[in-house]
């Protein structure tokens, strides 16, 4: 988990997967951004794990061009509909308080993602890092719009049945929140 080992080739991942022989029920790679997955990583990852993430970050192809991200959401549904040939269980991303995005941008994010039904969807709030190009050029949402952000993914996912699977904080998150 954490970062993105799926911008490893599938070589150099089946590599780095050799060493972890870890003997857990949930063994999950984050397969994170869809421009890094290719059935050949799937390939190497289905052999060691259980448990991926796929993320979109957000359904809307104006902000992950904002952002910076060198895939669309179509490209997501893409590796999402790989993803579901293998036998994991699948978590999907998405971030409030992202660049230009409101509480109904976000929550609309959300519920395209239930119409998908992965096992998981993560809700994190923007980490904004110091040094980096988005945190220099992202507008400052105020905390209540975050607020708003999570509070109406979280009715959503509750509506769809899905329940908190795991919480944890980071440093710099916008709002203070924790994910889910």
């Amino acid at each position: 988990g954490g970062g993105t080992p799926t911008s490893l080739s599938a070589s150099q991942l089946e590599k780095v997967l050799s060493v972890c022989d870890f003997n857990v029920p949930e063994f999950t790679v984050e397969a994170g951004r869809p421009d890094t997955i290719t059935k050949e990583k799937l390939d190497v990852i289905a052999a060691r794990a259980n448990r991926i993430s796929v993320n979109p970050q957000t359904s809307h192809n104006k902000t992950l061009e904002a952002i910076g991200r060198n895939h669309t959401f179509e490209d997501f549904l893409n590796c999402y509909d790989l993803a579901l040939k293998y036998n994991f269980s699948i978590n999907c991303d998405l971030i409030a308080g992202l660049t230009g995005e409101n509480e109904k941008d976000f929550v609309g994010s959300v519920e395209k993602i239930i119409s998908l039904s992965p096992d998981n969807i993560t809700l994190h709030t923007l980490a904004l890092k110091a040094g980096s190009k988005l945190k220099e050029t992202t507008s400052k949402n105020v905390n209540d719009e975050i607020v708003a952000m999570i509070n109406g993914g979280y009715e959503r996912l509750n509506a769809a049945g899905y329940s908190p699977y795991y919480l944890y904080r980071q440093g710099y998150m916008r709002g203070q929140m924790e994910n889910v």
